[in-house]
Order: structure tokens, then C-alpha cells, then sequence
């Protein structure tokens, strides 16, 4: 593709700190403490976030070797 490295995003460990939330939008929920932000992420949470599970209402099912169903929601469930 004749890409050159500088064209590229940089990459990081799945530990890695990135950054942290700002304060405006801590402000915003009502957070006081240092929020970090990392790098990484489970595949399968990932790959949800990925397919716009992010709102309630909206869910994803992945079967392969094991199955997995993540659901977006206002509420806590036990």
C-alpha cells in the first residue's frame, strides 16, 4: 500500500495509560478524582463497542468456541 510509519497510528500496550479524562468532563459526571484512560480492552467488549452497543436498546451476540451477549443499559442488573 506504500504506507509510510509516520502515517500510522501509534500503538500501545493494552496497559498502557493514554491519557487521562478531562476536567470538563468530570465536571460534566460528576467525578472528583484523577480518571485514567488505558489502551486496551477484552476483544469481545471491544468488538461490541465496535458494533454500537453503546446506547440502551442496542445488543450484540458473538458464538463461536463460547458465547457471549452484551446488552447497553441506564440500570444495573445482578
Amino acid at each position: 500500500l506504500e504506507l509510510s510509519e509516520l502515517q500510522l497510528p501509534k500503538l500501545y500496550e493494552s496497559f498502557e495509560v493514554v491519557g487521562e479524562l478531562s476536567e470538563k468532563v468530570k465536571k460534566e459526571l460528576g467525578i472528583n478524582n484523577k480518571v485514567k484512560i488505558i489502551a486496551g480492552g477484552g476483544d469481545q467488549a471491544v468488538g461490541a463497542v465496535g458494533v454500537g452497543v453503546v446506547k440502551e436498546g442496542v445488543l450484540s451476540v458473538a458464538l463461536g468456541t463460547s458465547g457471549v451477549v452484551f446488552a447497553n443499559s441506564s440500570k444495573y442488573f445482578a
